[in-house]
């Protein structure tokens, strides 16, 4: 959002307000590009409330934050937020902690193409067959069956972190 907001260029990826309680937000790849004003933000996570009580229970499992220049997760006074078998790429401060983090490229099929559109572009952020990603996710109970390609996702075994669960 490269407009003024109520906090100046407030954009975060996720903004999670309580009251709120058991948020699930798995198998995403977060992708943090490049800004072209240095103002605009560059937080992925912020944790808010609204004068009641804070986010409680918050679970973020299979994630990819893949990170071309800086971002940042701030947290306030959230309860018992959960990060479980996410990707972390690139310059990330106040990175949270994880049960079991993976800190290595995630290795994507291709480069993101600035200049394609629509889902078309999203094809970039299908795995490679020697992702560090693949097999190491999470189960998560009632998944949907699905990843965001169509394909299959296991409903009581590891899955694949981020959006493109292989056949491997």
């Amino acid at each position: 959002r490269p407009i003024r907001t109520r906090e100046g260029f407030f954009s975060p990826s996720f903004h999670i307000s309580g009251p709120c309680k058991n948020t699930r937000i798995y198998n995403n790849v977060v992708f943090v590009n490049r800004k072209p004003n240095a103002k605009v933000d560059k937080t992925i996570l912020k944790m808010d409330n609204w004068g009641g009580p804070w986010p409680e229970g918050s679970l973020f499992a299979n994630n990819i934050f893949y990170v071309e220049d800086e971002a940042t997760f701030r947290f306030g006074k959230d309860k018992k937020t959960v990060f479980s078998h996410n990707v972390y790429y690139g310059r990330i401060n106040s990175r949270p902690e994880d049960i079991r983090p993976i800190m290595q490229e995630p290795r994507f099929e291709q480069r993101l193409d600035r200049g394609s559109e629509g889902f078309e572009a999203l094809n970039a952020f299908k795995l490679k067959k020697e992702s560090p990603c693949i097999g190491q996710g999470l189960a998560i109970p009632d998944n949907g069956g699905r990843d965001f390609f169509n394909n299959p996702v296991a409903k009581d075994g590891p899955s694949c972190i981020g959006a493109h669960e292989t056949a491997d």
